[in-house]
């Protein structure tokens, strides 16, 4: 379903050079992130990143391939100097991969998702660098559990910064009205909403598991139903 107020909340980060999407599991980050950029007319390269990506020259790997999906070839000279040089400077190699993006005529949009996953302090240096020096023609949006290691309040007060959070991404009474009639062509009564509602508190995973049920698990208003903690779930 259509989510007007996200959509224009990315849509307005693009006149940033950051879009922060920030929410515990299960909140729909990444498909968010996944429905919007589909309509999009940008660009776009996408790193999903798991633990293992804590090596700075991985991590360069991986952004020089994403850069790859949107025009082949380039960075080819970054990529060689990075795994031919020891103890490569993250500022020497960003600074050269942001020559190759700036000379590119189009605008381009680059997906972190999973960034929480990142510990490694050189990576959120290279970040922090890239983000500074950013080429007019690059966006980034960064899809994390937590809040990355990076300069936000600097970047904030430059007014380069848009920010989505989980409160942001709860779903709205309104909301869960129009996902259930479009999902299990189900009408909520007052009582059944305000009972979902309060239970899941707009928990987008904590829907789904009810609507995978055909939606009747759990809309009667009893105490003893719809026992769902968002934060006692592992979802992926």
């Amino acid at each position: 379903m259509q989510r007007p107020s996200l959509r224009r909340l990315l849509d307005q980060g693009l006149g940033a050079k950051l879009t922060l999407v920030t929410a515990p599991a299960g909140f729909g980050k990444s498909m968010l992130i996944t429905e919007w950029i589909r309509e999009q007319s940008y660009a776009y390269g996408w790193i999903s990143l798991d633990e293992r990506d804590n090596i700075l020259v991985r991590f360069m790997e991986y952004l020089i391939a994403a850069l790859r999906t949107i025009q082949p070839g380039l960075c080819d000279s970054v990529l060689q100097n990075i795994q031919e040089t020891r103890n490569f400077s993250a500022e020497t190699a960003m600074t050269l991969l942001m020559n190759e993006v700036q000379a590119l005529n189009q605008e381009i949009i680059i997906i972190l998702d999973d960034y929480h996953v990142i510990c490694e302090p050189s990576i959120h240096h290279g970040l922090t660098f890239l983000l500074t020096y950013l080429p007019r023609n690059m966006h980034l949006v960064i899809a994390s559990r937590s809040e990355p290691k990076l300069p936000l309040s600097a970047i904030l007060a430059r007014r380069q910064f848009v920010r989505i959070s989980a409160n942001d991404l709860r779903f709205t009474a309104d909301e869960i009205r129009e996902l259930f009639e479009l999902t299990v062509e189900k009408r909520l009564t007052m009582e059944e909403l305000a009972c979902l509602e309060r239970r899941t508190e707009g928990w987008i995973a904590g829907l789904q598991m009810i609507l995978l049920s055909g939606g009747e698990y759990g809309v009667n208003t009893k105490e003893t139903d719809l026992v769902i903690n968002p934060f006692n779930h592992l979802i992926i």
